[in-house]
């Protein structure tokens, strides 16, 4: 039976886009759960609430669209396995996504916007776009 292939993969980018965001999250609330553990065992009780809130606040505004970056790249290189090569690469429709996302997840819990985002987005767009082509070696890596 033959594979059918589309040129966008609706449902995978969406998935896609969710995942990248959700993942960043989730890998920013494990270190900074981790780094509460850490200050737990070292003071042998509870650990000091504030050092741990301006550790979580420096540390999510600062390294969460970093990974989005890095994931982006990683999304876009799976859903364009499975998608014919396009004008427009999925990967770029991808990191739309999680942009958007970001946005709104920064509009819903008041987050601040700043000048430096801006670059992050940027960079996201670019990581989208260059996972989305294809590449000879892009498919060594994803099968």
């Amino acid at each position: 039976m033959e594979k059918k292939l589309s040129k966008y993969p609706v449902g995978r980018i969406i998935i896609a886009s969710l995942l990248v965001v959700i993942i960043s999250i989730f890998l920013v609330f494990l270190i900074v759960t981790g780094y509460a553990f850490y200050l737990a065992f070292e003071a042998r009780g509870a650990p000091d609430q504030e050092l741990i809130g301006r550790f979580a606040e420096r540390f999510g505004s600062g390294y969460t669209l970093p990974i989005e970056v890095i994931f982006t790249f990683l999304a876009a290189l799976w859903v364009k396995r499975r998608s014919l090569p396009a004008k427009i690469p999925a990967g770029f429709i991808i990191a739309i996504g999680v942009i958007i996302i970001g946005l709104l997840q920064a509009l819903i819990f008041d987050d601040f916007f700043d000048t430096i985002d801006l670059l992050w987005y940027g960079l996201i767009l670019v990581a989208g776009w260059i996972g989305g082509i294809p590449w000879k070696f892009a498919n060594k890596l994803t099968e």
